[in-house]
């Protein structure tokens, strides 16, 4: 009998950074789960709202509406929920 595979898809995943429809470099997000959850791991002291906004940025590129921070510097463990802004439409992405 198999082991079942993780639902972890895709790690360090390369997404392309566009500017006015030009590639300017890549975002690489932690952990891709099931292509539809963006899982950003930390260690900081706290979380600050740079780091979300960091998340959203990454949700955008990549065309995904939840994402998830995890910081292990605290204890117990920190884990947040980060949603795209409202009006979010899925784009067209092949990831």
């Amino acid at each position: 009998m198999s082991e079942p595979t993780p639902p972890m898809s895709n790690v360090q995943k390369p997404i392309p950074l566009f500017y006015r429809d030009q590639q300017i470099g890549e975002h690489r997000l932690d952990f891709l789960v099931e292509d539809k959850i963006m899982v950003e791991l930390k260690a900081v002291e706290a979380l600050e709202n740079v780091h979300f906004a960091i998340v959203r940025s990454y949700l955008k590129a990549a065309g995904l509406a939840d994402g998830l921070i995890v910081n292990f510097s605290t204890m117990p463990l920190t884990v947040k929920r980060v949603r795209r802004e409202r009006g979010f439409e899925k784009a067209n992405l092949h990831l």
